[in-house]
Parts: structure tokens; sequence; C-alpha cells
């Protein structure tokens, strides 16, 4: 999949590449293909910058006071036009009470598929288990993990399972590695690889969210009845 996006620097108000032509790639994280390609800015960028911020600095000095309060005045009314921050949409949890009922104005219902890296060493288990109770999503199948790789007392406790598939609901899946679960504290994993990113390099996972997203949007258990591994998985040691 190709870049969707180019940006460039911004300095004085004008956009411009970067002096010595160089980019950086920014990858989708939901699909690890290049979502924009970036200007990376060197040392004569920043130092057009600074002239640039210097010249205009001397130009709002040179202004009267009235005339810079009423330029403030028209910023500030342009900031209070902005949406208030509880309708800010940065990450699904600011809004996550809507996404499946109760919708904004103007925004459809969806219905949205979460998978999980069990292990996860930057997203918590947990905070899915609470995002997926929020939104009413259904775990794909109970037990989601083999004995021994879940050490909560009730496992995904409050979630409701889908009942029989092709499944229609916003689901859960636990993708299982092999690496060591998650601690019971409040800390980060530090042990093992952090395996993140292997649910979307697995071939399974891939065709499930196919599926999923699809025009006739529907959950398939492509782990044929049993909890689902990574391509990557490894048996735990011990």
């Amino acid at each position: 999949m190709s870049a969707t996006l180019t940006e460039e620097l911004v300095i004085g108000g004008e956009r411009l590449p970067a002096a010595e032509g160089r980019t950086f790639e920014v990858l989708n994280p939901a699909s690890a293909g290049p979502l924009a390609t970036v200007a990376e800015a060197g040392v004569e960028d920043v130092n057009r910058a600074v002239a640039a911020a210097a010249a205009a600095y001397e130009t709002w000095g040179a202004l009267s006071p009235v005339t810079r309060g009423r330029t403030m005045h028209r910023f500030a009314n342009v900031v209070a036009d902005y949406p208030p921050p509880s309708d800010y949409r940065f990450g699904p949890d600011g809004y996550a009470q809507h996404m499946t009922d109760a919708p904004y104005p103007n925004t459809p219902r969806h219905e949205v598929m979460l998978h999980v890296a069990l292990g996860d060493h930057q997203v918590a288990p947990v905070s899915a288990d609470v995002e997926a109770r929020t939104i009413g999503a259904r775990l794909l199948r109970r037990p989601a993990e083999e004995a021994g790789r879940n050490a909560d007392v009730e496992p995904h406790y409050g979630i409701r399972t889908i009942e029989q598939f092709p499944g229609k609901d916003s689901t859960l899946v636990i993708w299982d590695s092999g690496e060591p679960i998650p601690p019971t504290t409040n800390t980060s994993p530090t042990e093992g690889q952090d395996p993140h990113e292997f649910p979307r390099r697995t071939k399974a996972a891939r065709a499930m969210k196919s599926a999923f997203l699809s025009i006739d949007s529907r959950v398939l258990d492509t782990c044929n009845g049993a909890p689902c591994r990574t391509d990557s998985y490894t048996p735990p040691s011990g």
C-alpha cells in the first residue's frame, strides 16, 4: 500500500520540503503499511525556522497595542468555535460509550473488533477488557486462553461470548504468542519479547479482520475452535 499523505515543513507560514530533501515514513499501526511521508528537518531548516520566528517577533512588536489586542480577540474567537474537549476523538477510549450505542450526532453506530496480544508490553490487556465491557463486545470464545495463560480469578469478567458463528457483534479476540503473561501487579511486563505487533502479522488474524471489514461484515472463527495463536507462537518455557 502506498503512502496516502505527504507532510512538508511549515516555516514562516509556508509549507516547504526539507532543504536537504530528506523524508521519513510513518507506518499505519493497524496494517504496518505506509501511512505518510514526512519531511525530515535538518540544520538549515532549523535556522530558517528561527529566522522566521525572529522576523515575526519584530513584526508583532511593531504593531500598536490596540491592533495586537484586536488580533488576539480574533484568535480567541477562533479557539472558542472549537468543539469542547469532551468531543475530541483522538483515541477510542475518550468516546467508547458512543461507538456502539448512543452515537454522536451525524455519526453511525459502529461494530468493533479488538485484537489483543497476550502479554503486550505497550497496552495492558486489562484495558482491552474494560473497553470490551464498555462497548458491549463479545469474547470470541471462552476460555480465550489455554490453561495457565491468564492469572485472573475470572478471566474477562462480565464479557459475554459469541453464541454462534458467523457472529455479528463487536468482538474481543486474545492472541497468544507464547510470551510471558502480564504481571498481576500494576507494573509493565519486563520479560520476553513485546508481542504487540504479532497478531497483525498473523494470517488467521488478517483473515478474521478481512471478514469483519467486508461489506457483509461477519465474525469468523479462524482459530479452528481453539484459543488463538499467532504465527510466531512458541510454547512458553516452564
